[in-house]
């Protein structure tokens, strides 16, 4: 009968070799040290190691003034800790390394850790870092720098905590978030970003701040496209302050307001070119009165706000559906020695509204209507010129940037579509074509129809020189109100 016992005896040494083998894979091998002592307890041996101590990995080096070594299972470091491998580098005080289950704590003033391959560096009081699922996690304010260490494109994060995937490259952060880089800044309570640039995304309270510009609302989502910005979208509430300045020395600035359910700022090589706001969509420019005492203001609303920027310069608003807009003017005037605030507005509506900033012109297409005090005018196309305060109507479309001579606009706008209609109280005047001013309230209408004291008057063209004064040229008066006259 064959002994079974050598056997036995042999297969239990392999087992022992191959799982001391297999422990020894993360196990550390000491390089150097000033001293070291064993010492046997009731779980096995502990060593300490003492003075100059350089541990080697299979992938780099250790390096602390002491340490407790449980060989196999962990180590704990302390002194100048430096763990210096391939893929990471940490920095700390002392690291609590738990070898069987490939996971660290580390503590100190300040705790850094370096990620060559991902870019980032973190800094902190204490770090806790996950080897097999390549994830950190830093709490007590830590500071993330993403895209180390190129200070051109890179992101400085500092939150109450911070989260690192290394597998699927996302950053996590949260409580009172501060993200700025040489593009942007951001604050929120929560952020979520790709640390290969591509995406950012903002909740709990988020705004961000480009220039002199800022945004906010419920959600925040930035895009990037290599290493410019290429959109922000704003989500539900969606609020934006936009500054620009008029001089070189940054003296005096003009103001626009925009709030709607949503938001998206574009830009075109990480400058601002476009802005789209839309649902219930409200928008105000307070141009820079440049230190006079004149104070503008244009709100407008719709169910589509466009802004169009050229130069990080505002050119130009459309509000497009349900347009509605207020054009406001205050201004100090003496009044029997006293300095009295005088302040003129100018309601307006149409489906569409183009103001063109440079050009102090507001334009409303389709059923446009203005009131000013107890004058109202409808028309299909209305110009108002803000800086002149002029306003021009016509009865249908005509060609932009064509000069028409005025007195052949009668045949020009027909047929018409909306004819113009200037209502002054009781009193009304039809025509193709009105030019208007505001301050004088004198005007001129072509191919009109004036209803004034009991009568109409018609002529090709009609003058109002003074509150109850007409000029009618090749007209005719009556007082039968038909389309077709009866008689005049």
């Amino acid at each position: 009968m064959t002994d079974i016992k050598p056997i036995f005896l042999i297969l239990l040494i392999v087992i022992f070799i191959f799982g001391l083998s297999h422990a020894e894979n993360k196990s550390l091998k000491l390089d150097r040290s000033d001293q070291f002592e064993i010492v046997r307890t009731d779980d096995g041996y502990i060593t300490y190691v003492i003075g100059r101590v350089v541990f080697k990995t299979e992938t780099g080096f250790i390096y602390c003034d002491s340490a407790r070594w449980d060989k196999g299972n962990s180590v704990i470091l302390t002194g100048k800790v430096l763990i210096d491998d391939e893929d990471y580098r940490i920095a700390a005080d002392s690291i609590d390394y738990q070898l069987n289950q490939e996971e660290m704590w580390a503590f100190g003033e300040k705790v850094e850790l370096w990620s060559y391959q991902d870019s980032i560096f973190a800094v902190s009081n204490n770090a806790y870092y996950n080897e097999k699922d390549q994830f950190f996690k830093m709490i007590e304010r830590p500071v993330l720098y993403i895209k180390y260490p190129d200070s051109a494109q890179m992101f400085e994060v500092i939150a109450d905590e911070i989260n690192y995937y290394a597998d699927t490259k996302d950053a996590e952060a949260s409580g009172n978030v501060k993200i700025s880089s040489n593009d942007f800044s951001s604050q929120s309570g929560m952020a979520n970003m790709k640390t290969d640039g591509e995406l950012l995304n903002l909740t709990k309270k988020p705004s961000v701040t480009k220039d002199e510009s800022t945004i906010s609302g419920e959600i925040i989502t930035v895009h990037f496209d290599d290493k410019y910005i290429e959109y922000i979208d704003v989500i539900d509430s969606a609020q934006g302050d936009f500054r620009e300045p008029t001089d070189t020395t940054n003296t005096f600035y003009d103001e626009s307001k925009l709030q709607g359910d949503n938001i998206k700022v574009y830009f075109e090589y990480g400058i601002m070119n476009f802005i789209i706001c839309y649902g219930q969509a409200y928008a105000w420019y307070y141009p820079s009165p440049r230190g006079g005492t004149e104070i503008h203001e244009n709100s407008v609303s719709g169910d589509t706000i466009k802004m169009f920027i050229d130069n990080e310069s505002l050119k130009k608003v459309h509000v497009i559906d349900g347009a509605v807009g207020r054009y406001l003017t205050s201004k100090d005037s003496m009044q029997d020695s006293s300095l009295v605030k005088i302040v003129d507005t100018i309601d307006y509506n149409s489906k569409f509204i183009e103001y063109a900033i440079e050009d102090s012109l507001i334009t409303l297409k389709r059923a446009a209507h203005v009131t000013s005090g107890m004058v109202t005018l409808d028309a299909h196309h209305i110009l108002f010129d803000t800086e002149e305060n002029i306003i021009e109507a016509y009865s249908a479309d005509i060609e932009a940037d064509t000069v028409v001579d005025p007195y052949l606009l009668s045949e020009e706008l027909q047929p018409n579509i909306i004819p113009v209609i200037l209502r002054d109280k009781a009193d009304e005047i039809f025509g193709d074509y009105l030019i208007y001013s505001v301050d004088t309230k004198k005007g001129r209408i072509i191919q009109s129809k004036t209803n004034f004291d009991k009568g109409y008057y018609y002529g090709k063209k009609l003058f109002r020189e003074d509150k109850d004064i007409f000029y009618v040229d090749n007209g005719r008066f009556t007082t039968c109100s038909a389309d077709e006259v009866h008689f005049h």
